[in-house]
């Protein structure tokens, strides 16, 4: 399980209710189901199960939904920031940061500067027509 899989999965945790000794069972549940955990993920979910063991260990619902959030984010950097060589579409700019995918035709406002994008209908991974190695953007 990435960054960005176990943000999501806090995050829906989290619309249940803040319930630190469920929030703590479902990292622990994770935490012992999977085994190649990169090392930061497996740090996290340690400190998230380990709210259930003392109160100076439990996160506010603010703190855990940052968390997720940073999660979400961080998963998606590692996931997008380099182009992909194996992956041939290219996002098609439409204008004013708006790309088409080649695919399905769905089209959104880019606000990336990742090497890839994902659409967010069909979920496929494309080139970033808007991507400059050195970081500029037109």
């Amino acid at each position: 399980m990435n960054k960005q899989n176990i943000g999501k999965g806090l995050k829906a945790e989290l619309m249940k209710g803040y319930d630190i000794v469920r929030i703590s069972h479902w990292a622990f549940q994770i935490f012992s189901n999977e085994k190649s955990l990169d090392p930061e993920v497996k740090d996290t979910l340690e400190k998230l199960f380990s709210m259930e063991d003392d109160p100076q260990f439990e996160l506010s619902q603010e703190e855990l939904t940052q968390l997720a959030n940073k999660l979400i984010a961080d998963g998606e950097k590692e996931d997008l920031d380099t182009p992909n060589p194996e992956i041939k579409e290219i996002a098609q700019s439409i204008g004013d940061n708006w790309l088409m995918c080649p695919i399905c035709q769905e089209f959104w406002k880019n606000v990336s500067n990742y090497g890839m994008v994902r659409c967010p209908k069909c979920n496929n991974k494309l080139h970033n027509p808007k991507f400059n190695p050195e970081g500029f953007t037109d």
